[in-house]
């Protein structure tokens, strides 16, 4: 069930005003129902200022107006004031871009992503479960870029239930959980290909103070069913204690929104048993160069001493 949210009042000539409309499935509206809240309340404030305007001039020509007259004049002005302060309001409280509302019930409830004992939150909404992919590099060096490519595997014919009721293109969402250190790679950085393949996504941190958590949606998931993260390794002047270790990344993958919400109660597409989640953690190894060129210099001194003994032999 849709939960809507209006702002409104009745004049003495029976009009009803019905401003703005603030929709509860990801804590703020949707683009479109901000374009209808505030389009619709136009034509209102419009004629309201019409008539401001003949009353206006009916009392310039004529100063023996009635008191009931005046008293409407009273009235319009009122009326302006409170049409267009509704209007900026509700323009205020949903202006918020969609890239900012999703998945903002993590965000705002939970300081951390992954729990303690290891699931990632996504899991305590979307209750189903379902495969996914990811390509990561298997070795990376210091204050190096490389691409992470998250694919989300669904069918496409599943829809999900829109603002509106009826079914639409399913939208998905993905978090990516990096080791301390990693962050999302400044645009001046990134290769020009990478470019063209991020373009419109809009990626964000989890949270200020944890870059190296990255979520992006909602997106639609026919569009973007395959999403390049392009990732700055771990830079030694930003942290003086770098251990070249084998390190986890997390990831969480939404298809559609949850069965419940973060409260306990019950979201609109509970009769639909298609919104699947997925948890999955891969390994990357942050690898020191003086351990590659010790390597190689083994590598070099064994081929030469081979190169040797059978030089001696012959």
């Amino acid at each position: 069930m849709e939960c809507r949210v209006g702002v409104g009042f009745r004049s003495p000539h029976g009009w009803n005003l019905m401003i703005g409309s603030i929709n509860k499935d990801f804590a703020f509206a949707h683009n479109d129902q901000i374009r209808f809240g505030l389009v619709s309340t136009f034509p209102v404030i419009l004629d309201t200022i019409f008539k401001y305007q003949i009353f206006r001039y009916l009392n310039r020509v004529s100063p023996s107006l009635t008191m009931q007259t005046r008293n409407t004049f009273s009235w319009i002005k009122e009326e302006i004031t409170q049409s267009i302060s509704i209007s900026l309001m509700i323009y205020i409280i949903t202006g918020d871009s969609i890239s900012n509302s999703y998945p903002i019930f993590a965000q705002q409830g939970y300081e951390n992503p992954r729990e303690a004992t290891g699931p990632i939150v996504c899991a305590n909404c979307h209750l189903a479960n379902k495969p996914e992919d990811i390509e990561v590099l298997q070795a990376v060096l210091l204050d190096t870029l490389f691409e992470t490519v998250v694919r989300i595997p669904y069918d496409m014919q599943l829809k999900q239930i829109l603002t509106n009721g009826k079914k639409g293109v399913l939208n998905v969402g993905v978090v990516l959980i990096f080791p301390e250190g990693f962050e999302l790679a400044l645009p001046d950085c990134i290769a020009p290909g990478t470019k063209e393949k991020i373009v419109n996504l809009p990626f964000q941190d989890y949270h200020p103070t944890k870059k190296n958590i990255l979520v992006i949606g909602l997106v639609p998931g026919k569009k973007y069913s395959e999403i390049t993260f392009p990732i700055l390794s771990l830079d030694l002047a930003s942290n003086k204690h770098v251990h070249f270790l084998k390190y986890l990344i997390y990831i969480g993958e939404n298809r559609g929104r949850g069965q419940i919400y973060p409260n306990g109660n019950k979201s609109n597409n509970t009769v639909y048993n298609f919104t699947t989640t997925c948890i999955r953690d891969v390994e990357i190894v942050l690898q020191d160069p003086l351990c590659v060129l010790d390597l190689l210099f083994f590598l070099a001194y064994i081929v030469f001493v081979q190169i040797f003994l059978v030089l001696k032999k012959k």
